[in-house]
């Protein structure tokens, strides 16, 4: 065959094959949403993942990262939690808008940046998280900017947020950014998302205290009224406790939800995106998601003294390797069957020269799921677990005559 088309179906070959970026510990099934992905919170290793890396419309779930944004003001001095904020115009007639408000205020009321962000949290009011970007930025576009400075400075680039709340920038009429397009819609993936989540959560853990609850009474222009959380899962969690995080509605991309709860004693954050069978559709996706985890994934521990590998130690009484054990444990979600077990991830040679004690650090390395390299993917790979490497015995050193002897013998072999 004619070379130049044995290199032709070749290129095709390599363009239409699909290529796999990254692997997870199962596959969900049922799974009626756009997007979807089950992370544990604090690693951030994933377990499983649908079409996580195609960028949708998220929604009011963009008040998290506003809410970040507030909790970042606040530890840093600028603003305060019981700071009280006039409400402005542009706030009140958002707040008043069919359709779009949760919680009606009017020009002039006083609330503190805490009910505001119990609003934007918890009602998921739009106006709240308005007024809160122009209490930390001093204008909604400028506080815009700020967002998509943090998603970049997490590794999300280009992500192109345009309203504090999520909502169409159209629907924020007089008050629309003017940066963005009329018909922008705040959009990130299912693996973004969960890293804003994770980002916000581990950054302010005490925000969960505002997220976990099911009801909030909060002052509006008629005094104080009871409102719902929109998450119906911290309610009837189907078997899980839930502590939030957030639901979003898209009128394009329907029905969004970040959730926080527990799978195997450890946290995890799932995430599903673009439902649009009915407004119970992310809740049972996220349900379906943990169930199927529950029964095809487990933690695992790599013990602390797991011989690791052994290597040469130069000068010691044996010319033999001697152990290397982990100091630390580390854990990780592995699968039922399959990939079982952890390991450290190391092929580094290590040039160690006696006297050494015992637990002498010799390195820091990776912990990763046994088997696969692919199975340890994560969100946030920098908050994968790491394990010291130590000596596991002391290594004495031998006699002068016998470090010459070596040596002789050393330069003997590498120059005859």
């Amino acid at each position: 065959m004619n070379k130049r088309i044995i290199t032709l179906i070749f290129a095709l070959g390599l363009i239409f094959s699909p290529s796999v970026a990254h692997a997870e510990l199962f596959t969900a099934h049922n799974i009626n949403s756009q997007a979807a992905v089950l992370v544990d919170a604090q690693t951030g290793q994933v377990l499983t993942a649908k079409n996580a890396e195609q960028r949708l419309p998220i929604a009011s779930t963009s008040k998290l990262l506003t809410i970040y944004l507030v909790e970042l003001a606040i530890k840093n001095g600028d603003i305060s939690a019981n700071q009280k904020v006039k409400i402005d115009q542009a706030t009140a007639t958002l707040s008043n808008t069919a359709l779009l408000a949760s919680v009606p205020v009017k020009v002039g009321e006083i609330l503190t940046v805490r009910e505001l962000e119990e609003q934007a949290l918890v009602a998921s009011s739009n106006a709240a998280a308005y007024q809160l970007a122009v209490v930390v930025a001093g204008s909604h576009s400028r506080f815009v900017d700020m967002m998509n400075a943090q998603l970049s400075k997490w590794g999300i680039k280009n992500a192109g947020f345009s309203t504090s709340s999520g909502l169409m920038n159209s629907d924020l009429a007089a008050a629309a950014n003017p940066k963005a397009a009329s018909s922008a819609e705040n959009s990130l993936s299912a693996r973004e998302l969960a890293l804003v989540a994770k980002k916000t959560i581990t950054a302010f853990p005490k925000l969960l205290e505002i997220t976990k609850q099911a009801r909030i009474v909060t002052p509006s222009k008629n005094g104080n009224v009871t409102v719902k959380n929109t998450n119906m899962l911290l309610t009837n969690g189907r078997g899980y406790q839930f502590e939030g995080l957030k639901t979003g509605s898209s009128p394009t991309n329907g029905e969004t939800l970040v959730g926080l709860t527990t799978l195997a004693g450890r946290r995890v954050i799932t995430v599903v995106i673009g439902n649009s069978l009915s407004t119970d559709g992310i809740f049972d996706d996220t349900i379906t998601m943990l169930n199927e985890a529950k029964s095809k994934v487990q933690v695992a521990t790599l013990a602390a003294g797991t011989r690791v590998r052994s290597t040469v130690v130069k000068y010691a009484p044996q010319t033999t390797k001697y152990p290397l054990v982990t100091k630390g444990t580390a854990t990780l979600f592995v699968q039922k069957s399959g990939a079982t077990h952890l390991t450290v991830a190391t092929k580094r040679q290590f040039k160690l020269v006696a006297p050494l004690k015992q637990g002498h650090l010799v390195a820091t390395e990776s912990v990763r799921v046994a088997g696969n390299q692919k199975l340890s993917d994560s969100i946030d790979q920098a908050t994968m677990p790491k394990v010291k490497l130590v000596t596991k015995h002391a290594i004495a050193e031998v006699a002068l005559p016998v470090r010459w002897y070596r040596n002789v013998m050393e330069w003997i072999s590498a120059h005859l």
